[in-house]
């Protein structure tokens, strides 16, 4: 009896509790390209991004943990490529409760704290492949022709739009080009001058101009 009892209070309890997986979160306009809707619940915002990722394609065949972003996903995240585990991070800051004045909060910093996290962390051991296994996943997006102002940056004529990215990140860090007060901006040098024109970008900005430098094949 005294069992029954019990069970009815934890039926009752919980249902007084909200459920805060259905509570509605206004949605930026940048992730809006990406869900498509202006008000979702999390749990709905995070099913749409799987839905996006699985209708493009973008997990890397080789680990499928990883996330291989589109343009799209490149400019709304800012970053090439993230583990499936960092998702919830790099969305957080395009979230607010509805009719909150609160601005969005700010992409950049998600994207640098993720980097860092995975500057930081220790590397896991890579799983084997076969040689068809790492063929398919090498075969997999676009490839483009690259201007020669970003084959001088990135030492190839021809790269998919993940791989170009990744070499500039290389070119960046290898020579200090990250601003030490913002490390979100970009201080460029002469050869990254003449592929973006200007003296400096954010990370953001990049992912946008560097379509300009890129012709499908």
């Amino acid at each position: 009896m005294r069992m029954s009892i019990k069970r009815r209070r934890n039926v009752q309890l919980r249902h007084r509790l909200p459920n805060l997986s259905l509570s509605q979160y206004e949605i930026s306009p940048a992730l809006q390209r990406i869900v498509g809707a202006e008000e979702l619940p999390r749990t709905e915002v995070t099913k749409k991004i799987w839905v996006y990722i699985r209708e493009h394609s973008l997990q890397d065949e080789n680990d499928r943990r990883t996330i291989l972003w589109d343009e799209v996903g490149e400019e709304v995240f800012g970053l090439p490529s993230c583990s499936m585990f960092k998702i919830a991070k790099l969305v957080n800051v395009h979230l607010r409760d509805v009719g909150s004045d609160t601005p969005f909060g700010d992409p950049q910093v998600a994207a640098e704290a993720v980097l860092n996290e995975s500057a930081d962390s220790k590397p896991k051991k890579r799983r084997k492949t076969d040689k068809n296994t790492r063929a398919q996943g090498e075969g997999r997006g676009p490839t483009y022709d690259l201007s020669d102002a970003l084959a001088d940056v990135v030492g190839s004529t021809q790269m998919k739009r993940t791989e170009v990215t990744k070499q500039l990140w290389v070119y960046i860090r290898e020579h200090s080009l990250q601003n030490p007060e913002d490390r979100r901006e970009i201080l460029c040098d002469d050869a990254l001058q003449s592929i973006f024109g200007k003296a400096s970008v954010s990370m953001f900005e990049m992912a946008k101009l560097i379509g300009a430098h890129l012709t499908k094949i």
